[in-house]
């Protein structure tokens, strides 16, 4: 979870660093047979957060760890002009990232996935794209 936190501070710190882009990572999260995105910042604040927290409650645990974030912004760099930079997205998983779930079974994720789930809108009318880093 810490890790998580500290994350989203230099995300969020590098975030509006590149005129025109917005550099906060996006989330693919699957709904229905399709997927969506939603910013890693949303994502804590709906998913992980609660999560952390239900699953402490679960196990009767408790925690010192701060988890509001202290989040600042870098200016934006006039090192590019806006158009100069552009985002390359990986869409493929290594199978180095795979790992297989613990054996006990809850639905605390799976809850709180769903309602994150929710949040996006698919128009089926349209092309699938990649998420766009832009403002």
């Amino acid at each position: 979870m810490q890790g998580s936190i500290i994350a989203l501070e230099v995300f969020h710190a590098f975030r509006r660093v590149y005129r025109g882009l917005d550099l906060m990572p996006n989330i693919s999260v699957k709904k229905k047979d399709s997927i969506g995105f939603v910013k890693f910042d949303a994502l804590y604040k709906t998913l992980l957060r609660p999560f952390f927290a239900a699953v402490l409650n679960k196990h009767k645990l408790t925690s010192a760890l701060i988890l509001d974030p202290a989040l600042i912004e870098l200016g934006t760099s006039e090192i590019s002009a806006s158009g100069d930079v552009a985002i390359v997205v990986k869409a493929a998983q290594d199978q180095v990232f795979t790992f297989p779930p613990n054996e006990e079974e809850t639905s605390i994720g799976a809850d709180l996935l769903a309602k994150v789930s929710d949040t996006i809108a698919i128009d089926t009318a349209e092309s699938f794209l990649l998420p766009r880093y832009i403002a």
